[in-house]
């Protein structure tokens, strides 16, 4: 029952439907579709939840799909203790629960392999955000997530001034996995997707680095012209701009530094080691 006192009917059917067509994306080779002509994917950093900005753009008429930064080994992490990460806000909010955390998915997808993702389909989506509490919706709405753990405390290494950065590997990784979690959304036929700072704040990635590797693949791969992989129409990173109580998250550092590498005209590289992966 929501907050006016209406009940939600849902449709059993449609709601089992996308839990049923989850599916995991290892190691498979996906190959985009070459377009004539396609325009550059707008790309916005935004202070806002991710999922409020999937929400959003479905309205304008896109189909979005929401990144959720995955826990590798416990699917939600800690959302049945009231956790205060990305997922954990994801799982309370939406069916993605029924999706990750019952058999025989549990064990049919975790733990997450370094190179994997998550597809999951048509969840329905029935509380707000936390700004409203999480309260009941008036209305469900349904939305696509996409499940990818980022890496877990990765090794770093100083730059030239003596700022910790990811180091080779872990930029190698990082690259595979957003590379992967872009072509599998496109797969499915999505033409916008709500990102997030990556691994960014509990789990010690540098927001610097995680933010030039998304530039650098989207700049590289992800553009528009004539004869290209197929892209986005829209390629949104939704991070709420504000300095938690938890001393190991500033969400407003994140913000800022996406922000700022994003909508530089600057080429910054991510390391000395080329970009590693599939073939697009």
């Amino acid at each position: 029952m929501t907050s006016s006192g209406n009940v939600i009917n849902l449709d059993k059917n449609k709601l089992y439907s996308g839990v049923r067509r989850a599916r995991l994306y290892q190691g498979t080779r996906i190959r985009r579709q070459i377009m004539d002509k396609q325009d550059d994917p707008l790309i916005n950093v935004v202070n806002a939840d991710s999922l409020d900005e999937a929400l959003k753009l479905k309205r304008l008429g896109y189909k979005p799909i929401v990144l959720d930064m995955a826990n590798r080994e416990f699917p939600g992490g800690d959302y049945r203790y009231d956790g205060t990460t990305q997922e954990a806000g994801l799982f309370r909010r939406t069916n993605l629960f029924q999706c990750l955390d019952t058999e025989p998915r549990r064990s049919e997808f975790y733990p997450i392999p370094s190179q994997g993702a998550i597809y999951c389909p048509n969840m329905v989506v029935l509380r707000k955000s936390a700004q409203y509490k999480e309260e009941f919706m008036d209305r469900p709405e349904w939305m696509s997530f996409l499940a990818v753990p980022p890496l877990r405390n990765p090794p770093l290494v100083p730059n030239e001034n003596n700022e910790m950065i990811l180091g080779e590997r872990a930029v190698i990784i990082t690259k595979k996995k957003i590379q992967h979690m872009f072509r599998v959304a496109l797969d499915n036929g999505h033409d916008a997707i709500v990102l997030s700072a990556f691994g960014c704040g509990r789990l010690h990635n540098p927001p610097e680095s995680v933010a030039n590797i998304f530039k650098e693949i989207i700049r590289t791969n992800y553009m528009g012209g004539v004869k290209k992989g197929r892209t986005f129409s829209v390629i949104t990173f939704a991070i709420t701009n504000y300095k938690s109580l938890d001393s190991q998250v500033d969400d407003s550092y994140n913000y800022d530094t996406f922000k700022r590498v994003m909508e530089s005209p600057d080429e910054v590289p991510t390391g000395e080691e080329p970009e590693s992966g599939p073939e697009a």
